[in-house]
């Protein structure tokens, strides 16, 4: 995915998540910690539902 087009790239706020947009995802990437309480913030339907207002490819995994 383009980095133009990365989710929490494109809200407002977290403006340091898209330029590690593709750095590892372990818990001791400081980034990887702050996007997974970001996501944590509402259930998966909410984002998904924002998504598709955004017109972002973001589905949960199930």
């Amino acid at each position: 995915m383009a980095p133009s087009a990365w989710p929490p790239g494109k809200v407002a706020g977290l403006p340091e998540l898209l330029e590690a947009a593709f750095s590892p995802a372990s818990p001791e990437n400081p980034l990887y910690g702050a996007l997974c309480a970001f996501f944590a913030q509402r259930p998966a339907r909410a984002w998904e539902a924002w998504a598709r207002e955004e017109g972002l490819p973001l589905r949960a995994v199930r």
